[in-house]
């Protein structure tokens, strides 16, 4: 499994803030991004917020969260509908 997108390209890893956002180089392309611009990166940040929440409470980081949840909810196309 590749989690870089579900990481939401660097986002849900936890390390990412406002201000690292808005130091991004001109070529990178989340800077265009609208998940990278208000309203949705406010959004976003406070879901960072709540990921980390639930990481302190059982000792993990926003991004190994983010993880355990991408392994627990594959894909439609991969679960069995049987």
């Amino acid at each position: 499994m590749i989690v870089y997108s579900p990481m939401y390209s660097g986002l849900l890893s936890g390390k990412m803030t406002r201000e690292r956002i808005a130091s991004f180089p001109a070529d990178d392309w989340r800077s265009r991004n609208r998940n990278f611009q208000e309203p949705l990166l406010s959004h976003n940040l406070r879901l960072v917020e709540l990921l980390r929440e639930i990481g302190l409470r059982h000792d993990v980081t926003a991004g190994e969260v983010a993880i355990a949840w991408t392994l627990n909810n594959p894909p439609l196309q991969e679960r069995s509908l049987a």
